[in-house]
């Protein structure tokens, strides 16, 4: 589920508002479906962070193939719990905090399989890229978070948590993880660092407007 943003913020157009709308036929039959059989939007998100967890465990142990077919399925309810939420008129503000949380563990969880099976195969070069992979996707998101309480709407970039889903889950179902693993590992960092600068310079020019 998403939390509500602000006018300023909702101007921006985004890969992830892009999908929503080529996808949001399917989206909008499946979260109806599961609203007539009651399931709450914090169950589609708790059961996709389990069914990640799973994906990561083959993961971990080299069965890429099928531990990315898992993630792949799990994809969907990340945006199926926010159309289940809005259907229903979801306004407990929990349901936004769970699924931010959520989406963290799922990206720590599928880096972390891929360090597990890198690490007990003893190949350190991929064991930290995989470290600069996760830490640059953990960055991407806590720089907007950051940027967007000081006021700054800052979606700049393109490795936003929708496109690294898709470049580093592809890649690992392909067999080929280290090949998203290097697209990320710089990409992410260097969209975070892109973000840094975006706020600098938003606040440093509306400091200079208010004087």
């Amino acid at each position: 589920m998403e939390s509500e943003k602000s006018p300023q913020m909702s101007k921006r157009k985004t890969f992830t508002n892009f999908l929503r709308k080529v996808f949001f036929i399917p989206i909008d039959y499946f979260a109806r479906l599961f609203m007539k059989w009651g399931i709450h939007p914090n169950h589609l998100t708790v059961f996709g962070l389990i069914g990640t967890i799973i994906g990561a465990y083959f993961i971990a142990q080299g069965k890429f193939t099928l531990g990315g077919f898992i993630l792949l399925l799990m994809g969907p309810f990340d945006a199926l719990d926010g159309a289940l939420a809005r259907l229903m008129e979801e306004k407990d503000p929990f349901g936004p905090m769970l699924d931010s949380i959520t989406d963290r563990y799922i990206e720590i969880f599928i880096y972390g399989g891929l360090i597990y099976y890198y690490s007990i195969n003893e190949n350190i070069t991929y064991v930290l890229l995989s470290f600069l992979a996760l830490s640059g996707s953990m960055m991407v998101s806590y720089s907007r978070a950051k940027a967007e309480s000081l006021g700054v709407d800052v979606k700049v970039g393109i490795f936003t948590r929708v496109e690294r889903f898709l470049i580093i889950v592809p890649s690992i179902f392909f067999s080929i993880p280290h090949i998203g693993l290097w697209i990320l590992a710089i990409g992410s960092n260097f969209t975070a660092m892109r973000r840094v600068l975006y706020t600098q310079k938003h606040l440093r020019n509306n400091t200079n407007g208010e004087k």
